[in-house]
């Protein structure tokens, strides 16, 4: 159900689930963590960060106690909330919090197994995010090895790809990074369907790739391509729906075309707002961009009350 978008269904039968295991006899910490696990990542899928991060962390301390008393799952539970605290951008929490899972799972896996590429994945991330795309690099490349060694399409590689155009991308070799989202793209359309989140996302790191190229109309068909299926398949005011918003008016905006960059900025700029508030980096950026916006476009009073809402 998750991975079909049916976040809302998924969350009534785990929330049921919940109850269920409260209601019953006996020790039933396992479960409770294995429900709350998955109630994070649908919070996490909806956009509702604070609440992933919140039943994330109940869930590992579960997983913890079982641990010591040689049970639990806990290199999952901590990956799922690396990956919440990366999406959250506490960084400098999840980052321990991921080499830990990263750890556990090469002691009980060894270093080539399947399980290893979500947790290298979001240390890539993690790297990526922080402005080190040198330290990213390495985690992605394992990923893609490991992915690649299991034969055949498949989604997990198709993400992984779309992870490593981005990381190459920041490297600045375009060339590579052009290649690596044209077979993510080719490769979730065939694994993930032609109406899919992830499907969005390769194209969306193949349109950001033609705009370091400067083939801004090709750029901008591929974010209206990525932007139809985002809004057809997550809820309204999604945050990932606004990033491709975002990068289509950063293209116009270095096209020269000042209005339509001024709309989807704005655009942008009011979801991220609402999601992350106004003294979030990402926010600040888009406020930014506007800055420069409106300074090309010789309107120097508007420019600066957007360079004050950035921070200066």
């Amino acid at each position: 159900m998750l991975r079909l978008g049916r976040w809302e269904e998924a969350e009534s039968v785990y929330v049921e689930a919940l109850a269920m295991q409260d209601a019953l006899p006996g020790d039933r910490r396992g479960s409770r963590a294995t429900i709350l696990n998955q109630l994070g990542q649908i919070a996490l899928d909806t956009d509702d960060r604070t609440r992933a991060v919140e039943l994330l962390r109940e869930s590992v301390a579960i997983e913890r106690e079982l641990e010591a008393e040689g049970a639990g799952s806990l290199a999952i539970g901590l990956q799922s909330l690396g990956s919440a605290l990366v999406g959250a951008r506490e960084l400098d929490e999840a980052e321990p919090v991921l080499l830990e899972a990263l750890d556990l799972d090469e002691s009980r896996l060894g270093p080539e197994h399947p399980g290893l590429s979500p947790v290298l994945s979001q240390l890539s991330a993690l790297y990526r995010l922080r402005g080190e795309p040198g330290e990213a690099l390495p985690y992605m490349e394992r990923a893609i090895d490991i992915g690649r060694a299991r034969g055949g399409d498949h989604a997990d590689l198709a993400y992984d790809l779309t992870n490593l155009a981005q990381v190459l991308l920041e490297l600045d070799r375009l060339d590579e990074a052009e290649a690596a989202a044209r077979e993510s793209v080719r490769m979730s359309r065939a694994t993930d369907g032609p109406d899919s989140p992830f499907l969005a996302r390769a194209i969306l790191a193949l349109g950001a790739t033609f705009r370091s190229q400067e083939r801004f109309a090709e750029a901008t068909a591929r974010f209206d391509a990525a932007l139809g299926i985002a809004q057809a398949a997550l809820p309204e005011g999604h945050s990932f729906t606004a990033n491709i918003v975002m990068n289509r008016g950063q293209t116009f905006a270095l096209a020269g075309d000042w209005h339509a960059a001024e709309a989807d900025l704005l655009a942008a700029y009011e979801v991220y707002t609402a999601a992350y508030g106004l003294d979030d980096d990402r926010t600040r950026s888009i406020a930014r961009g506007l800055a420069r916006v409106y300074e090309d476009w010789g309107r120097p009073s508007d420019a600066e009350r957007w360079r004050e809402d950035a921070g200066g």
